[in-house]
């Protein structure tokens, strides 16, 4: 098992007498990232203490789908029936104060969360105190190995050329022919992602004028506007290589297809790229210091739009987990302290989106980029949008 020795000190320093895993036909990220997807077809539990052996709980049916990690250092107790799947349970868990297990606390961490409400009551019938496994959870299934790390910034360049192509596109279309589609222009990207090996989970968002004020606007063949001379434009866009390991990486600019931005534009994108620069500015002066949750980076980010005056047109977190997954969205910290409360810290290796927006009536701005946490410390793994791209 990888990282056993990291992970029993890290149990330790919670003061927990072991992390309970539990896991239902391997649907518990915790528990796949340990022992691979297995055929399970019954409750599992998986007891890790700060020393001493690993105890596996699973069911007779089950215990052969473990037979690749018959190992000296874990501990086999199958059950037959429910009865004995509780008396087996009460035995591990005896004289245990404190145990971690997937829960999300107040509700507010639902990317930790994968024990259910039944099964954490009678888990909480035989120990007094459970805690949200978070971090631990986290430091198993989040942080990024080197190949992942190098697949994320060579898809952070792709996507960045694909950016470039898309504006170049767009304001090619309009000298040529007047005005292009945000449909058009979202299909040749789509067609870019393919011709460099990029997939992705869902198409990328292409929004003119009013259109960008909807964080979540997506045009489609049916419905979509028409681009045409000075407008304001925002892409947002993210893709993977498509290999094993790879990581997504994601990305928000804003173009305008006129020679001069108009000044009430202008202001609003630099309130949103300094309110970037103040999130990096404090992991930079912070980390090295002491641990730092997602929830600060978040209040950081928001406090600087809400003292410009525009915190009511913040209506999103500061930014998403980037983990290995299907998804761009992955299973690591958020930076979020406005739709949940994130208390996971911001450990080496994990990746994330800064993407603060403004959403006002006729318009909406927001830049996004990835940072990489490594010694402490945050890279920018994204190109940064300094000014608003031009039609020059």
């Amino acid at each position: 098992m990888k990282n056993l020795k990291e992970i029993r000190q890290f149990i330790a320093s919670t003061g927990a007498d072991a992390w309970l895993i539990y896991d239902f036909a391997s649907t518990n990220p915790a528990f796949t990232n340990l022992f691979g997807s297995l055929d399970l077809t019954r409750k599992c539990f998986v007891i890790i203490k700060p020393q001493d052996t690993i105890t596996v709980i699973c069911h007779i049916i089950d215990r052969f789908a473990f037979s690749k990690h018959d190992l000296p250092d874990i501990v086999y107790k199958p059950y037959n029936n429910w009865h004995q799947l509780f008396d087996v349970l009460q035995t591990e868990l005896y004289g245990f104060k404190k145990i971690l297990m997937e829960i999300s606390e107040n509700g507010l961490m639902p990317r930790s969360s994968f024990a259910d409400y039944g099964t954490v009551t009678k888990i909480k019938e035989m120990v007094p105190c459970i805690e949200s496994s978070g971090d631990i959870f986290q430091y198993v299934s989040a942080r990024l190995g080197d190949r992942s790390v190098e697949l994320h910034k060579k898809a952070a360049e792709i996507v960045d050329k694909v950016k470039d192509e898309a504006f170049e596109f767009i304001f090619r279309q309009i000298t040529e022919r007047g005005s292009v589609s945000e449909y058009e222009v979202q299909q040749k990207i789509m067609c870019a992602f393919g011709e460099h090996n990029m997939i992705t989970d869902s198409v990328p968002i292409v929004a003119v004028g009013k259109n960008s004020n909807n964080p979540h606007y997506e045009p489609s063949k049916e419905v979509t506007a028409f681009i045409k001379k000075n407008d304001l434009v925002l892409i947002d866009l993210w893709a993977k290589l498509d290999q094993k390991d790879a990581v997504f990486a994601d990305i928000t600019w804003m173009g305008f297809t006129g020679k001069k931005v108009p000044d009430k534009v202008v202001k609003v994108f630099d309130i949103v790229k300094s309110s970037i620069d103040g999130v990096l500015e404090f992991l930079d002066s912070s980390l090295p210091k002491r641990p730092v949750c997602g929830y600060e980076a978040d209040d950081v980010c928001r406090n600087i739009i809400v003292k410009k005056g525009y915190g009511d047109y913040f209506i999103h977190r500061t930014g998403h987990s980037l983990s290995t997954g299907e998804s761009d969205h992955g299973i690591g910290v958020n930076i979020d302290n406005f739709e949940t409360h994130d208390t996971r810290t911001l450990m080496d290796r994990v990746a994330f989106s800064i993407e603060p927006g403004i959403y006002l009536p006729d318009f909406g701005i927001r830049e996004e980029i990835n940072v990489l946490i490594d010694n402490k410390k945050p890279f920018v793994t994204t190109k940064r949008q300094d000014s608003i791209i031009c039609d020059e």
